[in-house]
């Protein structure tokens, strides 16, 4: 019967959604399974404006002292203005084509091949090609989109173009001109292969102190996962900051709280479709039928017949009890009367948990 294939699947739906949400293993924060429902971190920074912190449940509670010495930065290279004109009308434009920009550079022109129209760079061992006919923010999405791990911008109000690696760390811009495309824009001079701008540098650091370092900004030690949230020069000096790792209780029986009140309306749900009672004289109505009765008398009637569909169902049954004997078993590496949930002792509660 189509109804009792519904409230079946529905069934179905509830169960699932409880397990996506508590036994999902990419849902740490819910997942009873995970450590980290069960000892979630609480963490506070003396200053946030310049590191901000987060614990795993593998951190140990107290307190750790971190001081930044510098922050990690990335490589970066900014020309000159480059067109041969100072207003702002006879700068480029991301829509001019290269064969435009080629004309307006002041160190220009580009260098085209003669027979395919291309003109190629290097940068950092990555091959990039380019036809004269393309306009200037194809070829500059074109660079952002390849491997060569750099963001490049055009500024038309400074007439600028800006190279950043795309990852902080000690690291340099490399370049190789075919086309004569970084000698025009004055970041090159020479032939083959050079570095430009100025170099990427790690994040240096101390904590509790011993001496660290990082590429990034962001980095874990001992399940504490740090994070440097402003620029920090070494002449600056920056003072300590105590970051202060405790269990956060309240968030931890939340967690309980609610997979117990969960789990209670699940096994609820089950029990009223398994106990509720079978109208078996309350037939699905004709239309002929449905004809004669007012909206009441139908609504009233579909209910009866819809009762009890899934009364003493086989299957239902084994679920519910596949579910309790889960839940007497271990869940990961603890029992749930370890963190306080038993099942009550009241038969009438048919299996329900208390804390």
């Amino acid at each position: 019967m189509q109804w009792q294939k519904e409230q079946f699947r529905e069934i179905i739906n509830q169960i699932r959604s409880f397990r996506d949400t508590y036994f999902d293993v990419l849902r740490p924060l819910t997942n009873m399974t995970s450590s980290s429902t069960l000892r979630r971190m609480a963490v506070s920074s003396t200053d946030p404006a310049t590191v901000t912190a987060t614990a795993s449940a593998a951190a140990m509670a107290g307190s750790s002292e971190i001081q930044v010495i510098q922050s990690a930065t990335a490589a970066r290279a900014q020309t000159a203005p480059v067109s041969l004109g100072s207003a702002l009308g006879a700068r480029l434009s991301l829509t001019d084509s290269l064969a435009t920009v080629s004309a307006r550079l002041r160190n220009g022109p580009l260098v085209f091949d003669a027979v395919s129209g291309l003109f190629t760079v290097n940068i950092n061992g990555t091959m990039i090609s380019f036809l004269q006919n393309e306009s200037l923010g194809t070829a500059i999405s074109r660079i952002n989109n390849s491997a060569a791990g750099i963001h490049v911008g055009y500024s038309s109000f400074s007439d600028t173009f800006t190279f950043t690696a795309k990852a902080t760390g000690v690291q340099n811009i490399t370049v190789d001109d075919g086309g004569r495309f970084f000698a025009a824009i004055s970041l090159k001079s020479g032939t083959g292969l050079e570095t430009i701008g100025t170099a990427g540098r790690d994040a240096q650091f101390r904590i509790n102190g011993f001496a660290g370092s990082n590429a990034a900004n962001s980095f874990t030690v001992d399940g504490i996962s740090y994070n440097i949230a402003r620029r920090i020069e070494a002449i600056d000096n920056a003072p300590p900051v105590i970051v202060s790792v405790s269990l956060d209780s309240e968030a931890v029986f939340k967690n309980i709280q609610s997979f117990v009140e969960d789990y209670n309306k699940l096994i609820t749900t089950i029990g009223g479709e398994l106990n509720e009672e079978r109208f078996s004289t309350f037939l699905p109505l004709t239309v002929a039928q449905k004809k004669q009765m007012s909206e009441q008398e139908r609504e009233t009637w579909q209910e009866k017949a819809q009762s009890g569909l899934l009364r003493r169902e086989p299957a239902l049954e084994n679920m519910l009890r596949e579910m309790r004997t889960a839940l007497n078993q271990a869940v990961g590496e603890v029992h749930l009367s370890d963190i306080g949930i038993e099942f009550s002792r009241n038969f009438r509660d048919n299996g329900m948990l208390v804390l």
